[in-house]
């Protein structure tokens, strides 16, 4: 019942998402990354050592709506059960991993959403997201640039993110 509802309701998500795209005739683009194994998983508990049976499907689906040259809706729909590297993500309020919505000009841009954002070559403040590692530091919240002229500018950016790590039990 509740795979049929999820499937229902990502059935509706890409109708209304195909509907905008034809009725505003702008750039509408999907990249569907699916990923799914079969075998073994080794198991280190002291001295022991097990091999039990192991699957794991993972679909991301990246999902990017542009509007005039100004503006971009991105989402990132995840779907894993069960994962590689992980936590389960098959309930429907879990399903969009990442978003944002961005609008740019010559003189500002503004980005509400989650935030993929360097400064200082990384040394000052580095966000990103690395599926093939389960590693996400992204930072939900705004990004603004304000461009005085060619050579100067203003930024700022404010959010809050939430951080795990995993470690090998000793």
């Amino acid at each position: 019942m509740r795979k049929n509802l999820i499937k229902l309701n990502c059935i509706n998500y890409f109708i209304i998402i195909i509907a905008l795209n034809v009725c505003f005739s702008n750039n509408f683009t999907l990249a569907l990354l699916s990923k799914f194994g079969d075998g073994g998983k080794v198991n280190e508990q002291s001295q022991i050592t097990t091999i039990t049976d192991f699957q794991y499907m993972e679909n991301l689906l990246d999902v990017n709506y542009f509007y005039n040259d100004n503006f971009q809706v991105y989402t990132q729909l995840e779907y894993t059960s069960p994962p590689l590297i992980g936590f389960y993500n098959n309930a429907f309020d879990k399903i969009v991993k990442k978003y944002y919505l961005e609008y740019i000009n010559d003189k500002y841009n503004i980005k509400v959403g989650d935030l993929s954002y360097l400064s200082g070559y990384g040394l000052a403040i580095n966000t990103y997201q690395d599926q093939t590692l389960d590693y996400d530091n992204m930072l939900r919240g705004v990004e603004t640039k304000y461009n005085l002229n060619d050579d100067i500018s203003i930024k700022a950016i404010i959010g809050a993110g939430r951080y795990n790590f995993r470690s090998v039990a000793s």
